[in-house]
């Protein structure tokens, strides 16, 4: 089941957060961008769904992992001005752990290396489960702002408008 994040809000108030509006032609979609256009999140109004650019199909388990943080009381992690999210590549869970994760993925790729410097068939070679996809701290900021004035939720289905 894939999570996706429902929006719940008043779209005829997003123009003036600074979103920008967009007629999709091909499919007359309504859209709404962040930071007049030129953000990474995205309104539509079919489906009433928000995507968010980095995390193409994985904008619920994203939105979910920030909200275990914030449960959990824990700081966003930081690495060169980015919060380090890791995407399982087959469960599309969202982890905030990049000290498990980073390790991992270390080990994986000395694994590869090695394999490829001696020359050996890297055929049978596993790949890493968890692929990294850092966010911009002001990103994290634009998603809280909309989940705190209660205008997006996790929702675990596809609503009806969107896959019909």
């Amino acid at each position: 089941m894939s999570l996706y994040i429902k929006f719940t809000g008043d779209y005829s108030k997003l123009k003036s957060m600074g979103y920008a509006f967009q007629r999709l032609f091909a499919g007359n979609y309504m859209q709404w961008c962040s930071d007049g256009g030129e953000g990474e999140l995205r309104v539509w109004k079919r489906g009433a769904e928000l995507t968010i650019g980095p995390y193409i199909n994985h904008e619920g388990s994203v939105l979910a992992a920030l909200l275990q943080y914030r449960e959990d009381d824990k700081p966003l992690p930081l690495k060169h001005n980015r919060v380090p999210f890791w995407i399982h590549c087959d469960t599309d869970e969202a982890s905030l752990d990049d000290a498990t994760h980073w390790d991992g993925h270390m080990a994986n790729m000395n694994l590869w290396h090695d394999a490829i410097k001696a020359d050996e068939n890297t055929d049978d070679l596993p790949l890493y489960e968890w692929s990294q996809v850092p966010a911009k701290p002001k990103l994290i900021k634009d998603i809280m702002e909309l989940y705190d004035m209660g205008w997006i939720e996790v929702a675990d289905t596809q609503s009806e408008a969107y896959t019909s």
